[in-house]
């Protein structure tokens, strides 16, 4: 791995729509251990009846998710060969996050057993049912993981995006893969990129698709996220926080859906403490 890895700049926000009474999404991040790079993920809990306990199975979701990512982080900084870095991000990361949710998950259930309107409703995981998507950037290595709908983008320095984890849904309707689904584990997209020497994503962007759903198109939406990052360098993170919340407001009336997103940057200044959703 690179003795020399950027810090990391991180934003992070999430809305919902005014008729809904809770949000289901949830985002987090975390720096990997020595300063190597950055964890980052946003879940999607699906919000309906069958899935009552999706607010909680999207915080769940974001920590397991950065525990397993703190984790892997740590073993890439052995020396790893291109391959068996690919190895562990495609095939450890993924059992790793699906195993803990489920135990977190059932913990949640042993200390907050069903209620009356739960009892007709399958038990564990399906209740606590979400979406995730999580990004791992180190010196050498691009990282992306998916389950289910959102978007993962990033952005170079000239201002090509990119969505390496992109799937078709359309003809899904309604329907996503999802953490309490069977085989959770090999639903898992991944995307590893390999790039010593190389200059790392300028932007590195994570949402939920109800940020998407809010455009017209696709590409309205990638035009948003190249306009967060012409905003950052122009206006700095700190306005740029302060307006987003109302963008995410705007988006989630126009899109119905619960709004989130995460964006990381590299910066000379440290990317601070871990952060979570509320």
């Amino acid at each position: 791995m690179s003795t020399d890895p950027p810090t990391w700049q991180v934003l992070g926000r999430t809305a919902k729509p005014a008729r809904k009474r809770i949000n289901q999404d949830c985002y987090g991040w975390r720096a990997l251990p020595g300063g190597a790079g950055i964890a980052m993920a946003v879940a999607d809990g699906h919000g309906s009846a069958g899935h009552p306990r999706s607010d909680t199975g999207a915080q769940l979701a974001v920590a397991a998710f950065l525990d397993a990512a703190v984790a892997l982080g740590a073993s890439l900084e052995l020396d790893l060969s291109p391959e068996q870095a690919k190895i562990r991000a495609e095939e450890y990361l993924p059992g790793d996050l699906v195993r803990d949710w489920r135990k977190r998950a059932e913990d949640d259930l042993a200390e907050n057993p069903m209620g009356e309107d739960e009892r007709d409703l399958e038990a564990t995981p399906v209740l606590y049912g979400t979406t995730l998507i999580g990004a791992m950037i180190t010196g050498q290595l691009v990282l992306g993981w998916q389950i289910g709908d959102g978007d993962l983008c990033l952005l170079a320095a000239d201002g090509q995006v990119s969505t390496p984890l992109r799937y078709p849904l359309e003809n899904l309707g309604d329907e996503t893969d999802s953490l309490c689904s069977d085989d959770a584990q090999r639903l898992v997209h991944t995307h590893c990129a390999w790039s010593p020497g190389a200059e790392p994503p300028a932007l590195v962007v994570l949402s939920t698709d109800g940020l998407s759903k809010s455009f017209d198109s696709f590409d309205g939406y990638l035009d948003f996220v190249c306009g967060v990052y012409q905003r950052i360098a122009r206006d700095g993170e700190g306005k740029v926080g302060e307006d987003m919340q109302g963008w995410l407001e705007q988006a989630s009336s126009y899109s119905g859906d619960d709004t989130t997103l995460v964006a990381a940057w590299p910066d000379r200044r440290s990317a601070g403490p871990e952060g979570q959703s509320p």
